[in-house]
């Protein structure tokens, strides 16, 4: 449960998670950060998502579209 939590921290500061969370909760915290903290939050927010993505496409050599179509 803690990691959820985390990924919203990492999410707010820019940083790269990567435990992975549902899309669902993803496309929830994007637009509650947006509403909450505004575009500059978004934006840190959106970077550290593609930071998600080049994680996990990088350790699994594969290419998240679902993933890359939300961002």
């Amino acid at each position: 449960m803690s990691y959820y939590i985390e990924a919203f921290c990492y999410m707010l500061d820019g940083r790269k998670y990567t435990r992975s969370i549902s899309t669902e909760l993803r496309v929830f915290y994007l637009e509650k950060i947006l509403e909450e903290y505004g575009v500059q939050k978004l934006k840190k927010a959106l970077d550290a998502f593609m930071k998600h993505i080049e994680y996990y496409e990088g350790i699994n050599n594969t290419h998240r579209k679902i993933e890359r179509e939300i961002l």
